[in-house]
């Protein structure tokens, strides 16, 4: 037995062994031993995923990953997103023992399906024979990778957003939220549809299961949109106004070591921005690499005066001292990024003559743009690499920060949708400032894609609530009086100080220029609203949106075809 089979036994035995000093409290209720359950499932996934080193935003994602990594069984997964979704609202009284035993069998199946050991007898003496809950397997007529919709209501009392898809608008659909192993995870997204978006929205759907209702839909009227649907879709992810892009550097931002902020996103609308030598140095990185790729046989003495025409102001506001030490810094990175293109990036099959420097894509399926940084693509393998010039904060077991991991995820997602699914990119961080095995792999997890996707969305509703912002409610904006540093005890260090100086000058404002400054920031989003998607309309501009909404007869009478 090697050492990885030997503690995934051991690990067994133990939970096991929990689950047996639970079920043989004499003082503990059935809610109370409900409670403890709960507490060893999520001890049980963060255990089972601790090696990964992966900052995971919600259990949902860390069980789905789990789960899919270790191929466990799909009914054992419904019972365990059950228990879960049962736990996190009150139970009542009458239901705590049928919860208690769904929680027991979750456990004890999760850890057969975890670690491949089955409970011992002593363990199988006490598991419930039977619960009172059912799984019965999904009958899917189809399946569709994505489906644009527009949501028009909320059926809140049977989880449904009532719908039309935009390739067959004459049926109405119901789609299906609150799936506990599905898509219980985009519960924000749902509530933000309800408060701050309201109805009619667009919406993406991704990874979607399609069950035929024939019965109900012919008993329906097709005027009223609260009757029966003809299908209802099960998405595994819903993108919120997809056409309205973010930047994938903005998402990923809001990564910040084991959780993530939206609070980063709206801080950065506001606080200046400093040129620091790090960021000077990051910049320097960048250009070697454009030169490099141009011409991998360069000299970093002719190539490092030119960095300054790059931030000519920048550079010229720093010391003569400070400016050597970029330079001898930048040195490293040079040798490491000329290795890199003459022989390092071959090592992984990756030609540098076949590459695109820093193309740009837009992606309307999951409401993304981005820049990447190397592009490779040919026939069917594409791949895509990703400098850094830091180092890599709290790296999981691929060495790789958060915030960069999870930039990787959405360029992958962003390619592939550009590509199609028969392209698979392979996404690396090339981290300059290491001495050996600056290149590292970053495999796609879609769990996280999914996660991503979900703070994408509470970032779009984050600007639209900026827009909202009018005359009439200048004096009071919740939105910005939440940026507070008791709102967000566990932030440490930089982001701490930065919501700390934002609150205290945003509260030292006297009360015309707070509503100044408010409703000049309502202006500013709406600006930049309208300059992403604009309004649809006869005299009207669909903004940037337009390049893959307006048809090309539209953009010939608007003269922005040639």
């Amino acid at each position: 037995m090697n050492n990885t089979d030997h503690k995934s036994t051991e690990l067994a035995r133990l939970f096991y062994l929990e689950l047996t000093k639970v079920d043989e409290n004499p003082d503990w209720t059935p809610p109370t031993k409900a409670d403890a359950l709960a507490r060893l499932l999520e001890l049980l996934f963060l255990e089972v995923t601790r090696a990964e080193g992966i900052q995971f935003t919600t259990l949902f994602a860390r069980i789905a990953y789990a789960c899919h990594r270790h191929q466990v069984d799909k009914q054992a997964q419904y019972w365990v997103h059950l228990f879960r979704k049962k736990m996190r609202s009150a139970v009542p009284e009458k239901e705590a023992k049928a919860v208690y035993n769904l929680g027991l069998k979750a456990i004890a199946e999760s850890v057969e399906g975890l670690f491949g050991e089955a409970p011992p007898a002593e363990v199988k003496a006490f598991l419930p024979k039977k619960i009172p809950y059912t799984y019965a397997e999904v009958q899917v007529s189809e399946r569709r990778k994505h489906v644009r919709v527009v949501a028009l209501a909320d059926d809140e009392a049977n989880d449904l957003l009532l719908a039309q898809d935009e390739e067959n608008p004459s049926q109405l659909i119901g789609i299906q939220y609150n799936i506990p192993d599905r898509n219980e995870n985009f519960g924000p997204t749902i509530r933000e549809i309800r408060s701050t978006f309201g109805f009619p929205v667009v919406l993406s759907l991704l990874d979607v299961q399609i069950i035929e209702n024939e019965k109900e839909a012919e008993a329906a009227p097709k005027s009223a949109i609260r009757n029966p649907q003809s299908a209802i879709y099960r998405p595994r992810a819903i993108v919120v106004c997809p056409d309205y892009l973010l930047d994938v550097s903005t998402v990923a931002n809001c990564y910040q070591g084991n959780s993530a902020e939206p609070v980063v996103y709206l801080l950065q609308k506001f606080l200046p921005v400093a040129q620091t030598k790090a960021m000077l140095l990051g910049n320097c990185a960048n250009f070697f690499l454009d030169e490099l790729m141009h011409n991998p046989e360069a000299s970093f003495k002719e190539t490092f005066p030119k960095v300054f025409r790059t931030s000519p102001l920048a550079f010229s506001l720093l010391a003569d001292a400070e400016i050597r030490e970029i330079a001898e810094q930048s040195q490293k990175h040079w040798v490491t990024l000329q290795a890199m293109v003459r022989t390092g990036m071959r090592k992984f099959d990756i030609e540098p003559k076949e590459t695109y420097l820093e193309p740009s894509f837009y992606d309307e399926k999951h409401g993304l743009q981005g820049r990447l940084d190397v592009f490779y693509t040919k026939e069917n393998r594409s791949a895509i690499i990703e400098l850094k010039s830091g180092k890599a904060f709290m790296p999981n077991r691929h060495g790789i920060g958060a915030s960069h991991f999870i930039q990787t995820l959405l360029y992958d997602l962003m390619v592939r949708s550009v590509f199609g699914e028969e392209v698979e990119p392979a996404s690396y961080i090339l981290y300059s400032g290491l001495e050996t095995n600056q290149l590292k792999y970053a495999p796609p997890i879609v769990a996280e894609q999914y996660e991503a996707l979900q703070i994408r969305n509470r970032l779009v509703a984050i600007d639209r609530r900026l827009a909202a912002i009018g005359a009439e409610n200048v004096t009071q904006v919740p939105l910005l009086e939440r940026i507070a540093r008791g709102r967000f005890p566990h932030l440490k260090g930089y982001l701490a100080e930065s919501i700390g100086r934002f609150e205290a000058t945003y509260s030292a404002l006297s009360d015309l220029e707070r509503r100044y400054f408010n409703a000049f920031s309502g202006l500013i989003a709406r600006e930049h609203q309208l300059a992403k998607t604009g309004a649809q309309g006869m005299d009207n501009t669909n903004g940037l949106a337009a390049l893959w909404l307006d048809t090309p007869a539209e953009k010939e009478a608007c003269f922005d075809l040639f």
